[in-house]
């Protein structure tokens, strides 16, 4: 399910703008929402929205569509929906703009707000190398690859470590690729995963549901820094490895 209504959650959200994108060549706004005071049962009734307690929107500026959403609970994402290709055809801009007006409006929100480092927020990858003591790394050849990926610091009791999700990227729904990145902090125990080489020569180890071979879960260490990629597609998670190199 994909939300393409916003304005249907708009009395439950609490939202803020994040940053400025852009997603398939169109201008597109970022947003991070927070229910409003509602009771972990009562979420589930928000429109179209999966169980969590933040939310991140990518949001079409010229149509107020919602073409990526990701769910959090406790810093970690839980869900996400893509729609990819957007086309809105057919109308002429005044009626495209009455369609939509008063229902969504991204200049209510006020100006994007300056991140502030106690707050789990996505920001480039060379931003967060700056708020923390070991290497952080990100694809190079972003483009190559069809994402862009942003970084969120999460700091608890289990360490420092850096999440990075893909805001804008060509692929398929349900083949969404991510990882996690620290000095040893917070990483899944790999002991008993199946041993692997990566094509550069990396050693790494390797887990995949039997429910679902083709979800992989993936960690390695470069650069002193320990890696746990996860998401769908063996062979791509293995190349989003692979690109990986400190940031400069």
């Amino acid at each position: 399910m994909i939300v393409i209504r916003p304005w249907q959650v708009l009395s439950t959200l609490e939202l803020s703008a994040e940053a400025r994108l852009e997603r398939d060549g169109r201008p597109a706004t970022l947003l991070r929402g927070r229910p409003r005071g509602t009771t972990a049962g009562a979420r589930r009734f928000l429109h179209g929205l999966p169980e969590g307690d933040a939310y991140e929107f990518l949001v079409d500026d010229a149509t107020g569509i919602v073409v990526e959403m990701v769910a959090w609970w406790d810093g970690r994402e839980v869900e996400g929906f893509t729609l990819s290709d957007l086309r809105v055809d057919g109308l002429p801009a005044t009626e495209l703009e009455a369609l939509f007006d008063g229902q969504f409006d991204l200049d209510s929100l006020g100006p994007v707000e300056t991140p502030k480092p106690d707050v789990l927020r996505p920001k480039a990858m060379a931003a967060v190398a700056t708020e923390v003591d070991f290497t952080v790394l990100a694809p190079r050849n972003d483009s190559d690859l069809g994402r862009s990926y942003l970084g969120v610091v999460h700091r608890d009791e289990r360490g420092i470590t850096v999440g990075a999700h893909a805001y804008s990227q060509e692929r398929p729904p349900g083949r969404r690729l991510w990882y996690f990145q620290s000095a040893g902090d917070a990483m899944a125990d790999p002991a008993s995963w199946e041993t692997i080489t990566l094509p550069d020569g990396t050693p790494a180890r390797w887990w995949s549901p039997e429910s679902d071979p083709d979800q992989g879960h993936l960690r390695f260490e470069r650069a002193g820094t320990q890696v746990w990629i996860q998401g769908w597609g063996p062979a791509e998670i293995r190349d989003l490895a692979v690109a990986l190199e400190p940031v400069t």
